[in-house]
């Protein structure tokens, strides 16, 4: 069995998210909020690494001084967002390769294709590769539901994950029995609606559930 070199690592996670060295002591609770930092850490831990841990909020200087001061093999990057932002992880890759440091994961490229859902769903559409139907609606602004667009409707912010950033509010635009949906939804949500966004500048995305032929 070829032995595994062993290297210096450095994991990268929220700073809300380091993982203390053993369990004992925490609930379920506790632990789920950080497992899967741990469980990493301790899988490479037990792979015969040296192994760092660095949490990171809203400041880079920190990381730089740990490549510098370190040389890590590696960065192990677990972070899935930046000072609260989401789309903002994608800059601290860009700042991997600007110091040329080897990390796991996606690259700033794919960060940012996978982060706007928008872009996505064109880049699909270009190439032909059927997906849901969709439509786009800026910040505030007054719409009409397309009629290409059929019931049941998914609302998620363009952005944000999930549909995190969309205002409680615009959930009444969508019928309760949108699962039995037939033609008086249809027109219902045919009328003319506002919608509100909790995020700076954030639009809008419906999207159809059923896959379009």
């Amino acid at each position: 069995m070829a032995t595994v070199k062993k290297q210096r690592i450095l994991v990268v996670v929220h700073q809300s998210l380091v993982p203390p060295d053993t369990l004992q002591g925490y609930s379920e609770k506790q632990i789920d909020e950080w497992r899967t930092e741990y469980e990493v850490v301790a899988a490479l831990k037990e792979s015969g690494h040296s192994v760092q841990t660095l949490g990171v909020l809203d400041s880079l200087t920190e990381l730089r001084t740990a490549l510098v001061d370190n040389k890590p093999d590696l960065v192990f990057n677990l972070l899935e967002e930046f000072n609260g932002i989401v789309t903002y992880d994608q800059h601290v890759v860009a700042f991997l390769e600007l110091m040329r440091q080897p990390y796991t994961g996606c690259n700033p490229r794919g960060l940012l294709l996978s982060r706007d859902k928008v872009l996505c769903k064109q880049l699909l559409a270009f190439h032909r590769i059927p997906s849901p139907q969709f439509a786009v609606f800026r910040r505030g602004q007054r719409f009409h539901l397309p009629r290409r667009l059929r019931l049941p409707l998914f609302v998620k912010s363009a952005t944000e994950d999930a549909s995190l950033g969309i205002a409680q509010a615009s959930w009444s635009m969508m019928p309760r029995s949108c699962a039995n949906a037939c033609s008086s939804c249809t027109s219902r949500l045919a009328r003319t609606h506002w919608w509100r966004s909790t995020s700076r500048g954030a639009s809008c995305m419906w999207e159809c559930w059923a896959m379009s032929a």
